[in-house]
Order: C-alpha cells, then structure tokens, then sequence
C-alpha cells in the first residue's frame, strides 16, 4: 500500500488538497483440482460429459488491486461565502471469490471460471455555504459515474439444470458435446445526480430552524448473460429447447433502470431552559422506479415479437418488460436533549425511516412496498474526571413490512422480493474510554440485538408470492418469534494501548485488541435456516506496536493473530432447498500482519 498526500496554499482564500494511493492485496482462497460429472439429462452412459477444472485451478485467487486520487479545493469568497469542491477517481481489479467451500477444504473452493469484479468511478462534488438575510444557506451538489463489470462460476447451477432434458445435451457436428457449463457475467453503467438546498437560522437562537429539498436521479444500465461458449454452433441450434437467445447466450436480462427521489424537510429546535433543548421535524419524500429490458430465454423474446438470436448492436430493441413503481410518504423524529452539566448528557429520541419500494422482475411476482422503522431510543454521553468517558443508548424498534429477497424455485434462479410481514428488535449499546494513567488507555465498546419476527411469516403459494393468511405448518415458513438473520445477538471489542515518550522526538507504542461476535443464522425461513446451519461465534486478536517520531512513524501489526475462521454467513448457488449439499461460506479475513512506514516531508 501506498499513500501520499500534499496540501497546496494558493493565496489568502484558496487552497488545494492533492491525495492519491495505491494498494494490492493478496488473497487466502485457493481454487484446488475437481471434475463434475454431466448425464447430459437423459441416462444414456455414453452421453456423459466430465468437465475438470485444472486450467483454472490457482493459490490465493482473491487477490485485490486498488488506487486513485482525490483533488479538494477551497475558495473563500468573503466572510459570509466560501465554496468546496471535490473531485476523485477510483478503479478496483478483484479477482477470484472470498467465498469458500467448507466440504472442499479450509479455504478451498471448486470453480470452473475465473471470478472478477472490475470497478472504476469518477465522482465530484460542489458545496456552497454562505449567508442570505438571517438563513445559514448551504447549497450542495454531486455528480458520480461509475462501471462495473462482473464475472462468476455458474457451475453448480449447471449440475441442476442437469435432470432436465436439453438443457445441458449440447451436441456438436463432430458427434461429441458441448462443455454444459454455463458462465456468468455482468457490465452495467450507472450515473448518480444529486442536489440539496438546506436554509437554517443561526445556531445561536433560542429558536432554530432548518429546512430544504433534496433531489436524486440514479440512471443505470445492466447486461447479465448465462452463456455456453460455443453454443451458437451446436447441431440444430435454430430448434434445440433451449436454443441461444443472444448468440452464445441462454439467459440474457438486459435493463435500463430509471430511480428517482424528491424530499422537502422541516426541523426545529428549542431551548426550553439552559440545559433542555426539544427538536422535532418532518421530511415528506416521493419515489419512481422504472425498469424496461430483456429478461430470460428465448421463449420470452419470441413471445414479445422479437427476432433470435438477438444481435448485441441492437439488443435493446427487445422489450420484454415493462416496470413502473412510485411512492411517497413521511417520516418524523422528536428528540429531548437534557444537558445535566457540561460534560454529562442524556436524551431521548422517537423516529422513523423508510426504504423505497420497488418491482420484481418476474412480473407474477408482486412489486414490493416501502418498508418502515419505527425508533425508540434513551441514552446517555458522560465524562467523568476527565478520565472515563462513558456512552450508550437503549432501543427498541419496529420494522414494519420488511422487505427481504430470497432466490425462488421455478424463478430461472432469479431472486424475489417481499414484505415479509413485522418485526421487532430490542438492543442496547455502549463505549467507554478510560485513561488508567497517562500512558494507559483502555476502550471497549459492546452492542446487544435481538431481532424476532413479531408475527407468523406465510410460505410462498403456487404463485410464487406470499400467501395472504397462514396457519401453523405447511402455509407457515417461520413462526412468530424466528430470529432475523445475519445478525449476531452480542458483539463487543476491549481495546488496550501503552503509549509512552521514549525520547524527545520519538513515541512508542504497544497494542492489543481483543474481538467477539456470538453466533448468527442465515435465512429468515425455518427450513432454509435449518439446512444452512448457524454460523458459530468466534473471537480474535489483533496486535500493534510501532513508534512515531516528529515526521516518520513505524508499525508492525498482526490482524486476527490466531487464525481464528470466523464465518460472517453462508450462501448457495440456488435455492437452498434444491443446492444443499454445496454451500458456500464467507469468512472474516484469515492471519493478516504486516508493516508501515510513514513520512512527512
């Protein structure tokens, strides 16, 4: 890793902030040998295709490569106004997967490709503050272009489609078959525009207000193809079920998607004594989504009045759907702050928030709402003596309508989105810093959530949406009381630190971190919870020391010292139901250690 960084003074009223940075980081899962067995979906032992993975097979293969650079400037036009703008490039190369396969060995993983995700954005921003009458004006705007381009084993999913007659007996001209693989990738191009005018009277008032409007447009673009290299040119391509839809193609979903976003807000505080302030406000909001494009075989395009193979120069030409979703709504907060002395406070906060709703594409599937949170939080920021700071918060929230995706059997692997119903979570939160001596510093920090369905989540009907009404058994998919996945009831961290002046120019420190997480499920429905397992608590350590002096700084430090595979969730190539026996794990990166040096000049 590398990073640098200058501060430019241009005169009295401007000045420039150049950073840039380049990073590569190795990676710790390795694709080992495997072969996967094709019936080629009939029973005929001699219509059999073994596919090896040897040409891909590769050690440490999710590597990661980075760099950039950032321009700030600064331009102060007089007392009142002062402008700041910001522009910054981005690219990320990461190749393979930072998923492993646990049958297939501690950080082994079986693929038949070579996984990438390849990122590149370039974002700038405009921020002018300044004074009109008595309003505090802030005026802010951003531009952000960005593409990716994604790239991943489909392999697995292949082995399913291999019960089904033609789906995977690809036969060529020379009598001997197609490799029934399919691979995976995606481009997409997006832009994001924004802008927000924010008006507020002075913060010295006994009475104060903001308000404003805020505006963003996000356009977009995707290509996803499920394609079989070669397999335009398999025998009767023009009547094989199923035959390409884009030239190599099997699967093509195409989309131009269109999300827009207004808000107007309103906030206001108020000094009820010295030590009492009440705040409130108000933020109305409106949404659109729109969507149109290709989504699935050739069935689908023939249907639509389209001519396959679609050649790629016009492939937007096909329509296959059609998508328009909108909402609107509000969400509030109140909040009383109570200042009990200058270094002691506690508060008390009642709010609400949103996601935006949205469509599915599958259109036998419903679109899906908005979902809401309702917040109910008491806390507390102390300092005591000088020494120990002390922080928490207790909460209780409602989740209204819960959105949550899941991977749909009959859905051509495609992922669905539903309002699952009503939830409940119940935490609370602390830090505490505390100086044992001058050179001693102790922090730690802990959190506690639980996360419950508050009423019966109904199973999926024939239809493939959730059923209106459900009774205990087979209509039910999880009972009241199920935990929320993905989230570990207890996570804390204890941090020690020794810091002591071993010269006139030179400190020195020593550093010990110790981390934990209790365990946590994986899927919101019963039985796929039940078949992915729990993923296990774990701990770790990390450890630093190093020493800095007046311009360089040395630090040698060791990430999750032990070696400890902790695993963050699990996943599969289908649905789980119908994939179980391969599942994929996510683990917290493995033993980590290395060496800085820093110097400024």
């Amino acid at each position: 890793m590398f990073e640098g960084f200058t501060n430019v003074p241009i005169n009295e009223n401007a000045a420039v902030r150049v950073v840039g940075y380049y990073s590569k980081l190795g990676g710790y899962i390795d694709n080992t040998p495997g072969t996967v067995t094709f019936q080629l979906g009939d029973n005929n032992p001699n219509t059999k295709y073994v596919a090896s993975n040897e040409d891909f097979v590769e050690k440490n293969g999710n590597w990661n490569e980075q760099y950039g650079a950032r321009v700030a400037g600064l331009l102060k036009i007089d007392d009142d106004w002062t402008v700041n703008s910001m522009l910054a490039y981005q690219t990320t190369d990461s190749r393979g997967n930072a998923l492993f396969v646990p049958k297939d060995g501690d950080l082994n993983v079986h693929e038949w490709s070579k996984p990438y995700n390849r990122d590149k954005w370039v974002l700038g921003s405009l921020t002018i503050d300044g004074k009109l009458g008595i309003f505090d004006v802030t005026a802010n705007g951003s531009y952000l272009a960005r593409q990716t381009s994604t790239a991943n084993d489909y392999t697995y999913y292949s082995l399913f489609y291999d019960s089904t007659p033609g789906y995977t007996n690809f036969p060529l001209a020379d009598g001997t078959f197609l490799n029934p693989i399919q691979h995976y990738r995606q481009p997409s191009r997006s832009k994001q525009e924004s802008l927000e005018l924010r008006f507020a009277t002075p913060q010295e008032n006994r009475w104060r207000v903001q308000f404003g409007g805020f505006f963003e447009n996000q356009p977009q673009d995707n290509k996803g193809e499920y394609y079989n290299p070669g397999l335009s040119k398999i025998v009767n391509v023009s009547t094989h079920v199923p035959r390409p839809i884009a030239e190599d193609t099997m699967y093509l979903t195409f989309a131009h998607i269109r999300n827009s976003d207004y808000a107007g807000f309103v906030e206001g505080s108020y000094e009820i004594t010295d030590q009492i302030t009440l705040t409130g406000g108000i933020r109305y909001y409106n949404y659109l989504r729109k969507q149109t494009g290709t989504n699935g075989i050739f069935r689908g395009a023939i249907r639509a009045g389209c001519t396959i193979p679609l050649a790629y120069a016009n492939i937007d030409s096909c329509v296959t759907q059609n998508f328009r979703v909108t909402g609107s709504g509000e969400t509030h907060k109140v909040n009383l702050q109570y200042q009990v002395t200058s270094d002691k406070m506690l508060y008390a906060t009642y709010s609400t928030g949103y996601r935006p709703g949205g469509f599915n594409t599958n259109a036998a599937i419903k679109p899906y709402g908005a979902d809401t949170l309702d917040n109910f939080e008491i806390g507390y920021k102390t300092t005591w003596a000088g020494v120990l700071r002390l922080n928490g918060a207790f909460y209780y929230e409602k989740w209204n309508g819960m959105q949550f995706a899941v991977t749909v059997p009959n859905n051509n692997g495609q992922r669905g989105t539903y309002n699952a119903g009503q939830a409940t979570v119940k935490g609370a939160e602390a830090d505490v810093t505390y100086l044992v001596t001058n050179e001693l510093t102790l922090s730690g920090n802990v959190a506690y959530n639980d996360g419950k369905l508050s009423k019966d989540l109904c199973n999926l009907g024939t239809d493939l949406n959730i059923l209106p009404t459900c009774t205990p058994g087979p209509t039910t998919v999880s009972p009241k009381g199920t935990r929320l996945p993905f989230q570990p009831k207890l996570k804390m961290s204890l941090t020690a630190r020794y810091e002591k002046e071993v010269s006139d120019d030179w400190t020195g420190y020593v550093q010990a971190a110790f981390n934990h997480q209790s365990n946590s499920t994986n899927d919101i429905r019963g039985f796929a919870a039940a078949i992915f397992g729990n993923n296990p608590a774990y701990s770790t350590v990390d450890f630093s020391v190093g020493a800095k002096g007046q311009q360089v700084g040395v630090e040698f430090f060791m990430q999750n010292a032990f070696d400890k595979r902790g695993i963050i969730s699990k996943s599969a190539f289908c649905p789980v139901e119908i994939c179980p026996t391969t599942l994929l794990s996510l683990p917290i990166k493995p033993q980590f250690f290395g060496l800085k040096v820093s110097d400024r000049f």
